[in-house]
């Protein structure tokens, strides 16, 4: 459920249906930044068919995203471009997406370019504590800030400041008078003080425990959806979903993701009346004693 600092500045211009699409991709990615079994319906409560299609190019045309599909199955393997993250790039670090302040009704209501700007602006209040004891405060004076913004998300003065009443959900927003000096002479401009507030202090803890459960969950309904598995319930879901802490230690999410579809797609065969987690692990273990989980 990360997503990588250095893309944020490449969500300026989503529309809200592309934004959507794209952080839900974030928080069902494997380790591999990919997510498996994509279909229409898995956006229902987001958006009609049209607009999933359209999300889909909209985030390719972009390079945000690359697409894979099985057209037998009208579903798509999707990957997401440069989310993982190596060398230095870990010193710029990402975003737990794994946060309540993330899941909550009030950021999910943010139009695109709000959860654009919430998402740029808590990584610039970032840093809890500072020196002398305060709050970390983005700042910037008040002319800049609408010249930058109006630019970078291509709207007008008066859109950006609706944004930012927007945001007041989740920053304290001031504007303090400053003094400067410019050409041997003294002025007082305006500038922008952005702060986190407590609601959005109190949300910044993990929604999950363990935030892989997401993704683990999303691939094995995808799983069972593919191969057409008879007798799934939410049991059978969460107990298989409960196999991967066995491996986890010695295989990466993608590679257990992979012998998962071929456990499932090898129980679908059998003539079952019940989906057994039994038998998911017992295929999971027999694939492992053949080929380690490849």
């Amino acid at each position: 459920m990360r997503l990588p600092i250095k893309l944020i500045e490449k969500l300026n211009n989503l529309t809200n249906c592309e934004m959507n699409m794209y952080l839900w991709l974030c928080e069902n990615q494997n380790d591999n930044g990919a997510v498996s079994g994509i279909r229409p319906s898995d956006f229902l409560d987001m958006m009609s068919k049209q607009s999933f299609y359209n999300a889909l190019k909209g985030l390719t045309d972009k390079g945000l995203i690359r697409l894979g599909l099985r057209k037998k199955r009208h579903e798509y393997k999707i990957s997401l471009n440069e989310v993982t993250i190596v060398g230095d790039e870990w010193k710029e670090g990402y975003i737990n997406l794994n946060k309540k302040l993330f899941q909550c009704e009030d950021f999910k209501k943010l139009k695109s370019r709000e959860k654009y700007l919430m998402l740029l602006f808590y990584v610039k209040t970032s840093v809890s504590v500072t020196s002398s004891g305060t709050k970390a405060v983005h700042s910037m004076e008040k002319d800049t800030f609408y010249e930058k913004y109006s630019k970078l998300l291509n709207r007008s003065k008066r859109r950006i400041m609706e944004y930012m009443h927007s945001l007041k959900k989740f920053f304290n927003i001031n504007i303090k008078l400053r003094k400067r000096t410019r050409k041997h002479q003294e002025e007082t401009v305006k500038e922008y003080k952005i702060g986190r507030n407590r609601n959005t202090y109190s949300l910044d803890v993990k929604e999950d425990k363990n935030g892989r459960v997401k993704h683990r969950k999303q691939h094995v309904k995808a799983m069972t959806r593919k191969y057409n598995l008879k007798g799934v319930t939410e049991e059978f879901i969460n107990d298989v979903i409960g196999l991967y802490k066995n491996h986890i230690k010695n295989y990466t999410e993608a590679r257990i993701d992979r012998a998962m579809e071929w456990a499932i797609r090898t129980h679908s065969k059998e003539n079952n009346i019940t989906a057994s987690a039994a038998r998911i692990n017992q295929l999971l273990k027999q694939r492992i004693e053949m080929y380690g989980i490849a």
